[in-house]
């Protein structure tokens, strides 16, 4: 072999190099995407954590410093969460007592939060 023909096989034809900078190009779009899924999925999970922490002290607080009265009431936290307060009256077992189902659900951010509990009072209604 010549070196002339040598050094025509020495290095890369434009075709390798394009070929290569596309396939890195793939990687690196690829490795963006997947950092951009996991960044919104953390995201969204901080606004769940943050409406169930919201739901749980909201639901802490029925019902401890004014009694159970069935309706629905909302309202607005401070970092914008909403939530909205569903009161029912349930079916209870003895007179003595009163059953209230009670429906929560806090709104923040992405995020919806639904709580539901029941929550068994004196009946002051009773003599």
């Amino acid at each position: 072999m010549t070196s002339h023909a040598r050094r025509r096989w020495a290095g890369f034809t434009l075709l390798e190099v394009l070929v290569g900078f596309v396939i890195i190009a793939l990687a690196a779009t690829i490795a963006l995407q997947s950092s951009s899924l996991a960044i919104d999925a953390t995201g969204k999970s901080g606004d769940a954590t943050r409406a169930a922490l919201h739901g749980r002290s909201l639901l802490t607080g029925i019902g401890t410093t004014a009694p159970l009265r069935e309706g629905e009431i909302s309202g607005r936290l401070e970092d914008a969460s909403e939530w909205t307060l569903t009161v029912t009256a349930a079916p209870s077992t003895t007179p003595l007592l009163r059953a209230f189902d009670i429906h929560l659900a806090v709104t923040t951010g992405r995020s919806r939060v639904v709580l539901e509990s029941r929550r068994i009072t004196p009946n002051r209604e009773q003599p």
